[in-house]
């Protein structure tokens, strides 16, 4: 994801997939995808979960499961920050 961003090409497909994501994700919460706070929010987690990714591919550690658990937990905490950025 990180070598390839020097093409035009390669960060519009990038820009593309991360958005469909959001959108994605943000349906799949009951969310409105078109709120900023949803679209800052979540757009931010899946940036956490591109970095962390590639991290753990490079460190091998933790362990799968404690690495998912640690992701799902953001998610969380992002959700709460989307809730309270919304009132």
């Amino acid at each position: 994801m990180t070598r390839g961003i020097g093409f035009r090409e390669v960060r519009e497909g990038l820009d593309r997939a991360r958005w469909w994501r959001v959108t994605t994700l943000a349906e799949g919460m009951g969310l409105d995808p078109e709120q900023p706070a949803v679209r800052v929010g979540l757009r931010g987690w899946t940036s956490y979960v591109e970095a962390a990714m590639l991290t753990w591919l490079d460190e091998g550690a933790p362990d799968r499961d404690a690495l998912v658990e640690m992701l799902i937990r953001a998610l969380g905490a992002t959700a709460e920050g989307i809730a309270a950025a919304r009132t």
